[in-house]
């Protein structure tokens, strides 16, 4: 066994001396073992599986797969994956990408290296309705027994039974279903045996599922002992019958004699005649006894259920005669090789078999049965396990007593067929690098050596980066494959085949190209605290190189990724790992990567992961507080800083208590998500008194810490309040305005500030400052015919009072007034004149003209003129003689901007208006201007 390799001592002493001796036992070859194995276990459909099998063994042993005892097949779903690790381990893996229920089953791995054979197996359930594989029919023997299994798969499972013809089984003694759903059926009977089965599955929601196998009893036949009699002489006549009594039909019956076929062509049964006597019945006929009918003779019958036969001695004393009369032989190195030397004779003859030693049939030497050379009874010589030295002249010598015997020298000549002194061996290699794959075949020549990976043969014409070397050797021939920058497609199982005239054999080599694992898949995050987040993916291909560990990188959500980023490393064993010392109600983005000994891989997809809140850890920034009034303090302060809000602010609690008391804070709540620039306004306080104030932010976690205490004093006096202001008048470049104190406002004022600014403009507001007894003010240079707003707001030594409501007031003036057409354009064939001077100005200057024009049929206008004309008359040239024009005009005052078209005809040549077209009449009715607008 494995664990008796070691030393030995033995020891020997007595009164006089000792001595001792040693010696190692060592074993060249070891039996497979099995050092990891799976467990049952229920997996869910739709996930990723893996059954894993690791063995060891020298020579290293060789993993395949099965699901109830038939060999799974790969898929696009199931895909194989092996490796060998640097401790001499080979690790097969079962992989599903997307697991079924009809994946569920007897799963077995099992080990094998040529010494020997190790099995595990195990139950994989997925949880599911009911699913019965097919099964295939099976033929059986009648009197033998049957097992059949129920490839069933589904869970939990409640029953599996098994049917016939819709009776449950077992129904009687030689019937039994075990509890994983295995039927046996002993001492098997057609009659009450053959047909139809199914197992029906069932869970514990009334789902089930049903397949059916048909099994055939076949029945085979039964001969009737028969015998010659004991005492036969050359030259009589006899004859025997072989009956067969039971068995199906047809029943094919066959003679022979001395274990060869009795035949017209067999010079060894010439004279014996074979008469079919029925389907069940034969006859041999010898019509004249000779020496060598002597023999055993057997009658075969056979159908499809088997074979039997039933033998019968005829005893004639004869001299020894050739039965097999022995030729040379040659035999393949390592195979067995039998050399017949059969005498026939009464009594038995005797054989004797000798070799000659050396190269010539001389100097013959006896030879003696062992366990490489056997000399059986019949007189056949066997050579087990042939080496070359078995080469040389044989003889075989018969005797009886009767006659002076027969003898015969006969060659063997040794062959070597192709083969392989290792029969597996594993290789890896990093990938990108070239690799020389050599195999040693040892034989006769010629010699032919293939190669073949994963069961294809290997085409160097299909992949230029593979190529074939041979080269003879003194003992056979020795061949390599060469793979330039090798990659994944390039682990597989490599068999190189070596065939001659006298053999065949392979070896294979298992190409394990390594590399850096994929990028960790599924990415997520799991449980997010507002200061860690655990992360959870699913392990990669690895690359062919087991993965050492994980590294999480991670970074805040405004910065990019680099070389030097917080890392966070994981074990190999785990896919999930919790990162700490986070920030609350912060983004962070997360990415994975896997590393073997080759390298690390590409980073996985990033996962975004926002951390939970806490409440605030900062108070409020540069709180301010100043008295509005009397009875009133103006708070305002900046939010907490920026990396202390751990969430969003939602608002603040203002506190204010009489200052140097002990009295509890009064809080008030200001709801508000602001950033900066906060402020409230506290009233109902005491006149000239001094009060404490703190600001606390909150969240939705809650409260932070409050500000440090502000003290400040209410006014002794409040400011005015807002007066009432209204318009006296208006002209075209001015307004007066006045404005009136609010009743029962006893406050003194010490002036005014009036503001006004032009409605719509984006100026600044113009502030003019006036005395405390005046309540009016006119404000001049203002735009002609424009809208301005005007406030008011008082103030004394409490400080500024509220502003009044806006008031908005337009100055006098209106937008241009477009005049009529006979007042605006003279004309005659080819020109026409534009009296711009007819336009009113509405009380605001004209600032300036844009003048287009076109013809009634055309699309693109015609600028004549843009800006202020001084002349107030402008002409147009180069018209058309009859023919209908439209004139547009705009005009432009600080009022605004006025529109308006003309339709008019320049004169024919005979001095006629043209008729103007319905269509364009119906689009100008023919006014004295056609259409005119005014935007202010």
């Amino acid at each position: 066994k494995k664990e008796d390799k070691g030393m030995y001592q033995c020891f020997v002493h007595n009164e006089v001396d000792a001595v001792q001796a040693g010696f190692e036992l060592s074993l060249a070859e070891d039996l497979p073992e099995f050092q990891d194995t799976f467990r049952p276990e229920t997996v869910h459909p739709g996930t990723r599986f893996s059954l894993k099998c690791s063995a060891s063994g020298n020579p290293l042993p060789q993993i395949t797969w099965s699901l109830d005892e038939s060999a799974v097949p790969e898929t696009h779903r199931v895909r194989f994956g092996d490796y060998v690790t640097q401790a001499g381990v080979v690790v097969s893996y079962l992989n599903f990408s997307v697991v079924q229920v009809e994946d569920g089953g007897d799963y077995r791995c099992t080990a094998n290296n040529g010494v020997g054979t190790v099995l595990h197996t195990a139950r994989i359930n997925v949880p599911g309705r009911p699913v019965v594989r097919p099964m295939r029919n099976l033929t059986v023997v009648a009197g033998e027994i049957i097992k059949l299994r129920c490839p069933v798969a589904g869970y939990p499972l409640e029953s599996i039974n098994w049917e016939r013809e819709g009776v449950r089984l077992p129904y009687n003694h030689r019937q039994k279903v075990h509890d994983n759903g295995t039927l046996e059926v002993h001492h098997v009977e057609r009659a009450t045996d053959e047909g139809p089965y199914s197992c029906v599955a069932k869970d514990r929601e009334g789902h089930s599922a049903q397949n059916t196998i048909y099994i055939t009893v076949k029945v085979k036949p039964t001969i009737e002992p028969f015998s010659y009699p004991s005492s036969l002489r050359e030259g009589q006549r006899s004859s025997v019958m072989c009956t067969v009594i039971s068995g199906d039909l047809p029943i094919n019956i066959t003679w022979f004699k001395d274990d060869q076929p009795i035949t017209a062509s067999n010079p060894g049964t010439a004279g014996i005649l074979v008469n079919t006597v029925s389907d069940y019945s034969s006859t041999l006929l010898f019509k004249s006894l000779r020496l060598d009918y002597r023999g055993n003779y057997t009658c075969v019958a056979a159908n499809e259920a088997g074979t039997v036969s039933h033998s019968a001695v005829m005893i004639i004393h004869v001299p020894p005669q050739w039965i097999i009369e022995p030729s040379e032989t040659s035999v393949v190195k390592g195979r067995s090789a039998v050399i017949d030397c059969e005498a026939d004779g009464f009594p038995m003859p005797r054989i004797r078999w000798t070799k000659a030693e050396g190269d010539a049939a001389r100097d013959f030497k006896p030879v003696v049965s062992s366990a490489h050379v056997q000399v059986f009874e019949n007189g056949s010589l066997a050579i087990n396990d042939a080496k070359e030295e078995d080469a040389g002249f044989f003889l075989c010598q018969a005797s009886n007593g009767i006659g002076q015997g027969l003898s015969k020298v006969v060659k063997v000549t040794v062959h070597i067929a192709a083969h392989f002194k290792s029969k597996f061996s594993a290789e890896m290699i990093r990938k990108g690098q070239n690799t020389r794959l050599k195999c040693d075949a040892t034989g006769d020549k010629p010699m032919r050596i293939s190669w073949m990976k994963d069961k294809l043969v290997v085409n160097p014409k299909q992949d230029p980066r593979y190529e074939l070397v041979e080269t003879i050797q003194t003992t056979g021939v020795t061949s390599e494959i060469l793979i330039r920058q090798t990659d994944r497609r390039d682990s597989a199982l490599f068999t190189c085949v070596a065939t001659n005239n006298f053999g065949h054999d392979d070896t294979n080599i298992q190409l394990i190209v390594q590399e850096p694992p994929d990028a960790p898949q599924e990415l997520k995050a799991m449980e997010t605290t507002s200061r860690s987040v655990k992360l959870v993916w699913t392990a990669p291909y690895s690359g062919n190189s087991p993965i050492t560990h994980y590294t999480v990188q991670y970074k805040d959500d405004g910065s990019k990724w680099h070389a030097k980023m917080i890392n966070l490393s994981t074990s190999a064993t785990e896919t999930s790992g919790t990162v700490r010392g986070l920030k609350p109600a912060l983004v962070y983005h997360f990415r994975v990567y896997a590393e073997n000994r080759i390298g690390r891989s590409d980073a996985s997809h990033s996962v975004k992961v926002t951390t939970s809140e806490e409440a605030p850890g900062g108070p409020p920034t540069k709180v301010r507080a100043q008295p509005t009034s009397s009875r009133s303090l103006k708070i305002t302060w900046n939010a907490p800083n920026k990396e202390l809000h751990f969430g969003i602010i939602q608002g603040y609690y203002i506190g204010y208590r009489v200052a140097a008391t002990s009295e509890p804070y009064i809080y008030k709540t200001l709801e508000s998500e602001m950033d900066a620039g906060e402020g409230c306004v506290l009233t109902g306080l005491s006149r000239f008194t001094q009060y404490s104030v703190i600001v606390q932010a909150y969240n939705k976690k809650g409260a932070g810490p409050p500000s440090d205490e502000v003290v400040v004093q209410t006014l002794d006096s409040d400011p005015p309040s807002a007066p009432y202001l209204h318009v006296e008048a208006t002209s075209f470049t001015s307004v007066s305005i006045k404005w009136e104190r609010q009743s029962g406002d006893q406050n003194p004022v010490t002036g005014y500030y009036v503001r006004h600014k032009e409605l719509g403009g984006s100026g600044d507001w113009h502030e003019t400052h006036v005395q405390g007894d005046q309540n009016s003010l006119t404000i001049g240079d203002l735009k002609c015919g424009s809208a301005y707003q005007f406030t008011v707001r008082g103030y004394n030594a409490a400080g500024s009072g509220d502003t009044s409501d806006v008031l908005t007031v337009k100055t006098s003036g209106a937008a241009p007034v477009p005049p009529d057409r006979q007042s605006l354009l003279h004309y005659n064939a080819t020109r026409a004149v534009v009296q711009l001077s007819t336009w009113h100005s509405g009380g605001c200057p004209i600032q300036q003209f844009t003048v287009k024009y076109r013809r009634q049929k055309d699309l693109e206008w015609t600028t004549l003129q843009t800006g202020l004309l001084r002349d107030k008359r402008l002409e147009i040239r180069d018209l058309l003689p009859g023919t209908w024009y439209t004139l547009q005009m705009t005009a432009h005052n600080s009022a605004g901007v006025t529109e308006a078209e003309y339709a008019f005809a320049t004169l024919s040549k005979h001095g006629a208006v043209p008729e103007m077209s319905p269509a364009f009449r119906f689009v100008h009715n023919v006014l004295d201007f056609i259409r005119a607008s005014t935007h202010l």
